[in-house]
């Protein structure tokens, strides 16, 4: 009897974690950018999402987590670089750190404010990471392998965003190649950045980025084995 029931959960799960794969596989060939800069809130945001776009939402974002306030909250705060540790205070004009998971919960950077926008009820593993940029980066291409990938910025970054349709113009080519097919989107401090799953993009720019991912407990098992 447990063993027949314990069937049917499992054919349930396995079916509606099929379902869900092929629900972020799913993407909007007319995408263009939503902006939003009045009245954000959960609802608002939550039915823009139905539209598979880009969402910008504009000065919603209040946690200054610029090096000076980082230094402020932990003033002997050592970071974990791979294998090295570096303080904030040695940090140079040249130095890189990227997706850094630790600092965020070290330094209490603000994630709830992003995760309550964009969280639903069956969301799972919200992940946030926070990249330091000394002096001017550009990224290579990435890609959105989570249900929901979201960025914020402590000064000011560019963003160049691909439909999947564009998978293959952009390839292998430089980025000044491929601008052609992007969505250019300008994030300033304040902002949120919200790219659909399987979008691909570049960021460039100078300054700390925030970045925020959630998955749901029918697809983060396939997003972990692909990230």
């Amino acid at each position: 009897m447990i063993a027949s029931f314990l069937k049917i959960v499992f054919i349930m799960y396995l079916t509606a974690s099929i379902m869900e794969i092929r629900n972020i596989h799913v993407y909007n060939l007319d995408s263009t950018l939503i902006t939003i800069q009045e009245y954000i809130n959960r609802e608002n945001v939550q039915s823009e999402l139905e539209n598979l776009s880009p969402i910008l939402l504009k000065n919603i974002y209040d946690d200054d987590f610029c090096n000076v306030n980082l230094m402020k909250r932990n003033p002997g705060y050592m970071i974990q670089d791979s294998a090295r540790f570096i303080s904030l205070r040695e940090l140079k004009d040249d130095y890189h750190i990227y997706e850094n998971d630790k600092m965020v919960s070290d330094l209490n950077v603000n994630t709830e404010q992003v995760f309550s926008i964009f969280e639903k009820k069956l969301s799972t593993n919200r992940r946030s990471y926070l990249s330091l940029y000394g002096g001017d980066v550009q990224s290579v291409l990435l890609k959105c392998v989570s249900n929901v990938t979201s960025y914020t910025c402590s000064s000011s970054f560019t963003f160049y965003l691909f439909n999947p349709k564009h998978i293959n113009d952009i390839l292998g080519k430089e980025l000044m190649k491929i601008k052609k097919w992007a969505i250019k989107v300008n994030v300033e401090k304040g902002d949120i950045l919200y790219i659909p799953c399987e979008w691909n993009y570049i960021y460039e720019g100078k300054g700390n980025l925030l970045k925020l991912t959630i998955d749901n407990y029918f697809s983060v098992g396939y997003n972990l084995l692909r990230k």
